[in-house]
């Protein structure tokens, strides 16, 4: 959302109308999965990855060291939050 709005202001030639959807889609999943939502860390998680690949796959790779290190923090709580989910069963 923040790029979004910098954008906006500062009148870059980039759709700042998609960062700020974007980014309040993220919002809605991140307090999702606060709440102990798995699916939502799901779907954040493969939508980020899939939006590193469509970067990558556009020849931006000025930001791909940070989006792996977050996609492998992401993937991380994933398994954690499964577990978590697995032994809350039992």
């Amino acid at each position: 959302m923040l790029l979004g709005l910098v954008t906006a202001l500062g009148r870059v030639a980039v759709l700042p109308e998609v960062f700020a959807v974007e980014g309040a889609i993220l919002i809605v999943f991140g307090y999702l999965t606060m709440r102990g939502s798995l699916l939502a860390l799901a779907i954040a998680t493969t939508l980020y990855g899939i939006e590193g690949i469509l970067t990558a796959a556009a020849g931006s790779y000025q930001s791909l060291v940070i989006r792996v290190l977050i996609l492998f923090f992401l993937i991380q709580g994933l398994l954690a939050l499964r577990e978590l989910k697995r032994r809350q069963a039992n």
